[in-house]
């Protein structure tokens, strides 16, 4: 399953829904375990099922000048990217994103993979 629902638990939708592992999950869990995939996909937008959560575009354009501040919080909860537009620099949680501006002053690297490394394709990673 991803963050974004698609049809694929037997051809149902369903999405990654980390909530699935909670104590007492949302919804008395109703969902969870779509199609017997994982414990985290979660049904949605058919039947008893809730409706399917809103998912957002996360790819840079602009470095996000546009996005919302939930746009952006649902980035950086499903796949790490951050918008500096919605960032703080003194919270720890969103360091890594000052670290990569720092670095990408430095040599240059972007979030998108783009020909400025010696003319061969590259990318600022964060986890290396």
């Amino acid at each position: 399953c991803a963050p974004e629902p698609a049809d694929s638990c037997s051809g149902q939708q369903c999405y990654f829904d980390d909530s699935c592992l909670d104590t007492t999950p949302r919804n008395g869990g109703l969902g969870c375990w779509a199609a017997g995939i994982s414990p985290v996909c979660r049904f949605c937008g058919f039947g008893i099922y809730e409706p399917c959560p809103r998912t957002y575009d996360c790819e840079m354009v602009d470095w996000c000048g546009s996005w919302s501040s939930s746009h952006s919080l649902w980035c950086i909860q499903n796949y790490g990217v951050r918008c500096k537009k919605h960032l703080n620099p003194l919270d720890p949680r969103q360091q890594s994103y000052w670290d990569y501006m720092m670095y990408y002053q430095k040599v240059g690297c972007a979030p998108e993979p783009a020909t400025t490394c010696a003319g061969l394709k590259c990318y600022f990673d964060d986890s290396c």
